[in-house]
């Protein structure tokens, strides 16, 4: 049998230093735009559960057959129904509204009566002072008319 040696051919620095440039500029770019996509979910996570709960108030109404109410705490940053149902309203977050009734300090509502009607209300959800989204109650049929970067 002959003797036989191996030769094994390795990266070398200059090698290794380019492919690790390479990939800090890839995720360089592809970072911000997931970082991008991941903020947009997390603020229409937060407006798909205010038009929930906004329906959860309504529907709770026509079906108990007495009134429910969807309240904004600016105060302690929260929203829910009827104080039962809370949601903390993130500080990146303001609610701006038309129509609300004050029932309290700092508490402002949307009544939802058992017969479907509601009061007139529009809602304003705004992020970092950018991104806004919109949500107007329809006074006779309480029902939610949702828009986003426009009023209704």
């Amino acid at each position: 049998m002959k003797n036989t040696k191996l030769y094994f051919a390795g990266f070398t620095l200059l090698e290794l230093i380019v492919v690790l440039l390479l990939l800090s500029l890839a995720l360089g770019m592809v970072a911000p735009r997931v970082s991008v996509g991941v903020k947009k979910l997390t603020e229409r996570d937060f407006v798909i559960n205010t038009i929930k709960l906004l329906n959860r108030a309504r529907f709770r109404a026509l079906s108990s057959g007495g009134e429910s109410i969807f309240f904004i705490d600016g105060a302690n940053r929260i929203m829910g129904i009827d104080s039962a149902e809370k949601e903390k309203i993130p500080e990146n977050i303001d609610i701006y509204s038309k129509g609300l009734q004050q029932i309290a300090n700092n508490v402002y509502a949307i009544r939802f009566f058992p017969d479907g009607s509601a009061t007139a209300t529009h809602l304003e959800i705004t992020f970092n002072k950018g991104q806004q989204y919109f949500i107007s109650i329809n006074p006779f049929s309480g029902q939610l008319v949702f828009s986003e970067n426009k009023k209704p």
